[in-house]
């Protein structure tokens, strides 16, 4: 779809951040025409069932509602469906299969991993309340992770966000000094990190060993996806902004990585058996 179709979609909501989603699938249409990859009829057909059976739309007119309610018509809807299965065949191409392998192998220790708790806030001030209530009164961290953290769907059960897997990588500094380390023992909490804008405090339970499992390739494969797709996204994302009169920022470059880094952490935090439909979602701005 040329960007003059998305304008009315996309002139009412926040200005980078949506208008970084559509560059972003600009970017995958134009990648994915470029490895002659493309999206059949069967296959649109599919995503799109996919969708209404997810969603719980039963009927044609239940569909159209739907959309309707979010301002998104049909021609909108099945573009973005068919980026979707797009990023998909990207994901799954050889070249990028290919790459995963050769990226563990040339740097195998970045793929260490420690399971943790991790809890966000927004204030440092309750950061170091929650340390201090983790370190001297024993408390839960779930109980903490339930009531405190921004990461968290409320529920009365353990929610399973509480506990997730953090690639050597991707960690923060502090955590990689303190856990991935020969002799660590856990669990160990360490003192609140900045993250952004956000704190966030860290209960470790344990360390392991570099693996090129199924969730490490998935991390790869999303490493790699993304670092393909910066150069298009990057253009497609001054297209957009000078078709529409937007000023183009400077630090264009560091905007789409930062988005890119939040997708990539959404999706981990989310769970890596999160949809790719994910890309599209616009960032807060």
């Amino acid at each position: 779809m040329p960007i003059r179709g998305f304008r009315d979609l996309l002139l009412g909501a926040a200005p980078y951040g949506t208008l970084l989603a559509l560059a972003q699938a600009q970017a995958v249409r134009s990648t994915a025409r470029a490895m002659r990859l493309a999206c059949s009829a069967n296959e649109l057909q599919q995503a799109a069932d996919r969708f209404r059976l997810e969603r719980g739309l039963l009927t044609p007119d239940a569909t159209t509602g739907w959309l309707a309610a979010r301002g998104v018509n049909g021609t909108a809807w099945r573009e973005l469906l068919k980026t979707t299965v797009l990023h998909q065949k990207l994901e799954q191409a050889a070249p990028i299969q290919e790459a995963i392998g050769a990226r563990f192998a040339a740097k195998p220790h970045d793929f260490a991993s420690v399971q943790a708790g991790v809890l966000t806030v927004e204030d440092e001030g309750i950061a170091h309340e929650i340390h201090l209530l983790l370190v001297e009164e024993g408390l839960s961290f779930d109980v903490l992770a339930r009531r405190y953290s921004l990461d968290f769907a409320w529920g009365d059960g353990p929610h399973p966000l509480s506990r997730r897997r953090i690639w050597r990588c991707l960690a923060p500094r502090a955590l990689v000094a303190a856990a991935f380390r020969g002799d660590f023992r856990g669990p160990l909490d360490l003192k609140p990190i900045q993250a952004g804008q956000m704190w966030q405090v860290f209960r470790v339970y344990g360390l392991q060993a570099p693996a090129l499992d199924a969730e490490t390739q998935a991390l790869l494969r999303a490493m790699i996806v993304r670092e393909k797709l910066r150069p298009a996204v990057i253009e497609a994302f001054t297209a957009v902004l000078e078709e529409i009169g937007c000023p183009v920022p400077g630090d264009i470059e560091a905007i789409v990585d930062e988005a890119g880094a939040q997708r990539l952490h959404r999706m981990l935090t989310h769970g890596l058996a999160a949809r790719a439909a994910d890309f599209l979602r616009p960032e807060r701005t």
